[in-house]
């Protein structure tokens, strides 16, 4: 088992893959259950489905097993970003193991979470994440897991994940874009947008003022790519179909 936040990553429990409650799920999700080999596996009180999180501090109380699987979710992307890959979490089990003070031989699925698959790049597509890409996801998903909902980041992770779950290019890019510009644009000054990512995101990332002006050179290339995106010029963009989004 790999610790993981508040999560472990072990071994698909071996009572999941006989639950007749697969039969609700789609094929693809059915079949996948069966395939997985490990699971994010979390363990919480909760008197019903439904039950507030104690630590959820927001205005409204939250219940502890919707931000569980949000938390899942955003343990999966944290795997991506240090090991983009194949690995995806589709399906979230929520199950009783103790009912009426008695533990349960079998748990009890009752409520079952779905969200689409993650795409990565065809050039990603037979990478895994080893043992220390987990343990390393694992570090940057505690960092981001206490991210406020109040400040930029977490509508550029929110960008981000909406960008790894579509396929078609033309919808990715643009995502992935917004979440560049909601971490290194500004929320009170909308001129120059393109200059300041490129000095921003370049001063960011480089190590040295030779990379810094590769760099910008990049990000400007990209933004203009962007552009064309957005204004409906992609399909005659050579370079577009070649990078392949």
């Amino acid at each position: 088992m790999i610790p993981f936040g508040k999560f472990t990553i072990q071994d698909v429990p071996a009572w999941l893959r006989t639950e007749t409650i697969l039969e609700k799920l789609s094929k693809h999700d059915r079949d996948g259950v069966h395939i997985a080999q490990q699971a994010l596996v979390s363990e919480y009180e909760a008197d019903s489905y439904g039950h507030p999180d104690p630590e959820w501090t927001g205005a409204q109380p939250r219940g502890i097993q919707d931000l569980r699987w949000q938390s899942a979710l955003l343990a999966n992307m944290s795997m991506w970003v240090v090991m983009p890959s194949t690995v995806c979490l589709t399906c979230g089990f929520h199950a009783l193991n103790v009912l009426g003070g008695q533990q349960l031989d079998t748990p009890i699925i009752n409520h079952i979470d779905q969200e689409r698959t993650l795409f990565c790049h065809e050039r990603d597509a037979l990478r895994a994440p080893t043992a220390n890409d987990l343990k390393t996801a694992g570090k940057l998903f505690e960092m981001l897991s206490t991210v406020s909902r109040k400040n930029s980041v977490w509508p550029a992770l929110r960008a981000f994940w909406a960008a790894l779950t579509s396929y078609p290019g033309d919808l990715r890019y643009p995502l992935f874009w917004q979440g560049l510009e909601s971490l290194f644009g500004s929320d009170t000054d909308t001129n120059g947008v393109s200059k300041r990512l490129r000095d921003r995101i370049s001063y960011f990332l480089a190590d040295s003022q030779n990379t810094q002006i590769q760099l910008h050179d990049k990000v400007k290339a990209c933004y203009a790519e962007r552009s064309a995106i957005v204004h409906g010029r992609w399909e005659e963009s050579q370079e577009f179909h070649d990078v392949h989004m």
